[in-house]
């Protein structure tokens, strides 16, 4: 299960033409214009008051087996694209091309009540469901001028917000509790 994958596969489904990938070392055949996801951070908080949203039961004793808490989970990807230059247009307008229309795909996206980023590779597919995107910043990267073709480079930050459900499992159970006070009798 990965959420970079979900987000490339995103990328290439909304931008026609564009490559992703987790790292820049999985561009063995080196295809442009490439997308490299790169995870930065990850912040969890419970939502509410942090206690059990709900409770699974054992089916056969009708005891508790597992409580599950709800988390909003914040993720902050980084999008670096990377172009070569063609004999009808530079490189660098090329990346920058590629980050303006992720922009505008985040921007449609926001339209939206929430999408559904899949990642296909895992077998079952696991859908990830984010509750809201947004662009975070741009930063400036700079070309990769020692190798051949010069690569330029065009990065943009994007944030993630979606909801995961923790489990626990039930380690004890008390059945019966018997309570006698001292002097009582029994």
């Amino acid at each position: 299960m990965s959420l970079r994958r979900a987000i490339g596969a995103w990328l290439t489904a909304g931008i026609s033409g564009l490559y992703c990938y987790a790292d820049q070392a999985a561009n063995a055949q080196y295809r442009y214009p490439a997308c490299v996801v790169t995870p930065i951070g990850m912040a969890s908080t419970p939502i509410g008051s942090g206690g059990t949203h709900y409770l699974t039961r054992d089916g056969t004793t009708n005891n508790v087996a597992k409580t599950g808490r709800l988390h909003l989970v914040e993720e902050i990807h980084r999008l670096t694209f990377m172009c070569v230059s063609t004999t009808s247009r530079h490189g660098q307008d090329q990346a920058d091309a590629m980050a303006d229309a992720v922009a505008l795909l985040i921007q449609n996206a926001k339209r939206t009540v929430s999408v559904t980023m899949t990642d296909a590779v895992t077998s079952p597919s696991v859908a990830y469901i984010i509750d809201r995107v947004d662009l975070a910043g741009r930063q400036e990267v700079p070309s990769l001028t020692t190798q051949e073709p010069f690569v330029y480079r065009a990065a943009i930050s994007i944030r993630t917000w979606r909801r995961v459900t923790s489990e626990t499992a039930v380690d004890g159970v008390i059945e019966q509790i018997a309570l006698t006070l001292e002097g009582e009798p029994q």
